[in-house]
C-alpha cells in the first residue's frame, strides 16, 4: 500500500476574510464604507429575492402577502442602491 498524507483542511471563509482585509487595507476609509454599504444592500436584495421564492413555493402558508407586495419591497431596496 502507498502512504497518502492527510489532505489539509482549507477554511474558505478564513481565506475570504483575509482577502477582504488585504483589499480593504489598500482602500480609503470612504471607499471601504461605500463598498460595505453596497454589499449590505446586495445581501438584502438576495435575501428578499429568496423570501419571494419561498412565498411563491409556499404561498398558501402566507395568506395576506402577495407577489405585488414583495415586488414593491424589492423595488424599494433597488432604489436604495
Amino acid at each position: 500500500m502507498f502512504y497518502s498524507p492527510p489532505t489539509p483542511t482549507i477554511n474558505v471563509r478564513d481565506e475570504m476574510d483575509d482577502a477582504i482585509k488585504m483589499m480593504e487595507s489598500k482602500m480609503s476609509a470612504e471607499s471601504v464604507a461605500r463598498s460595505r454599504m453596497i454589499a449590505e444592500q446586495e445581501i438584502l436584495a438576495i435575501r428578499l429575492s429568496k423570501l419571494g421564492e419561498k412565498l411563491n413555493n409556499e404561498k398558501d402558508e402566507f395568506e395576506g402577502v402577495n407577489q405585488t407586495t414583495i415586488l414593491q419591497h424589492e423595488k424599494r431596496i433597488a432604489a436604495m442602491s
